[in-house]
């Protein structure tokens, strides 16, 4: 099982026959049905964790050109969907429940091109 379609096996063999079946069922339809953002060099890229299995391919970090990912939880109650139970549990220990409250890890990079 390759689930996260990237090459790595996250499912090690454990599990009942019917549990493997059910995630080579996931694998194939995410393989069928997935969607490759056309990006350049710069684009961010946003992914709704909720609606969304995601994955990215491994790639080699250069010297010259560095990139940086920055993680958001971003939230619109008006908008926001419904979320099942154990989803919401970990939602409000992120959004609400938060002792480091608020920050920013961003650094300025100067990057030579």
């Amino acid at each position: 099982m390759n689930l996260g379609l990237c090459g790595k096996r996250f499912w090690r063999g454990t599990g009942s026959d019917d549990q493997r079946y059910a995630l080579d069922v996931i694998e194939d339809i995410a393989r069928r049905n997935q969607v490759v953002p056309d990006t350049e060099p710069g684009d961010p890229l946003f992914v709704n964790n909720y609606g969304a299995l995601h994955a990215r391919e491994a790639f080699v970090e250069l010297q010259e050109a560095l990139s940086y990912l920055v993680r958001m939880w971003l939230k619109n109650p008006a908008l926001a969907w419904k979320l099942p139970r154990p989803l919401q549990q970990g939602y409000v220990r992120i959004d609400e429940g938060n002792e480091l409250g608020e920050r920013w890890n961003v650094v300025a990079v100067l990057m030579v091109v």
